[in-house]
């Protein structure tokens, strides 16, 4: 059976996300009052989260993390894939950023087949609050730290494009040999860089 094309794949997930164009992506979010955490119509949104990442993972094998926005929910949410478990990360607020970076090609489930290398900080901290209405924070680095930060962009309505190195945005038509090429390359102090290969993609 012949594989699909990335246009093939777009149209299996359509309806499950909002699409580049729709204005909801470059509305900033609104924060989640704390002592609505626990209630149910937030949950719910949460649950929705889950759900329509875990479908287009099934149907397209394709999806890191998922912003709110990205469901037509204009709210300071998103999820994330770690270890094999989702994570809702609420409120999200990077409170430090490190001096490395690094470049990587990114790929957006709301942009999807656009590809385009995307220079961010190689570590964050991020504070943020949990679906039990806990506060936590975290330091993360490498792909997880990048996923972070293109999905509190969505909370910010703005999207990988926007921060693409110049002349690097790209259409997509062969995700495998896309992915199996992908690498994520630290940028040095002299200008030079270290590519260190990844079997994903950001989102």
């Amino acid at each position: 059976m012949k594989s699909k094309n990335t246009f093939n794949l777009a149209s299996d997930v359509i309806h499950l996300v909002t699409w580049f164009g729709n204005p909801i992506l470059r509305t900033p979010g609104e924060e989640i009052p704390i002592e609505q955490i626990r209630e149910d119509h937030i949950q719910a949104l949460a649950n929705r989260l889950i759900y329509t990442i875990k479908e287009i993972q099934t149907r397209i094998g394709l999806g890191r993390g998922l912003a709110a926005p990205q469901i037509g929910e204009s709210k300071r949410m998103f999820v994330i894939l770690v270890n094999d478990r989702y994570e809702v990360m609420i409120n999200p607020r990077i409170t430090d950023y490190s001096m490395a970076r690094n470049s990587y090609p990114e790929i957006c489930l709301s942009c999807f087949p656009l590809a385009a290398n995307v220079i961010r900080p190689s570590s964050i901290r991020l504070q943020y609050y949990d679906l039990s209405g806990h506060f936590q924070i975290i330091s993360v680095n490498s792909m997880l730290a990048r996923v972070i930060q293109h999905e509190s962009d969505h909370l910010d309505g703005i999207l990988f494009t926007d921060r693409a190195e110049h002349n690097t945005i790209e259409m997509v038509f062969d995700l495998k040999a896309f992915k199996e090429n992908a690498q994520l390359r630290e940028l040095n102090t002299t200008g030079g860089i270290n590519a260190q290969a990844d079997d994903g993609h950001a989102q």
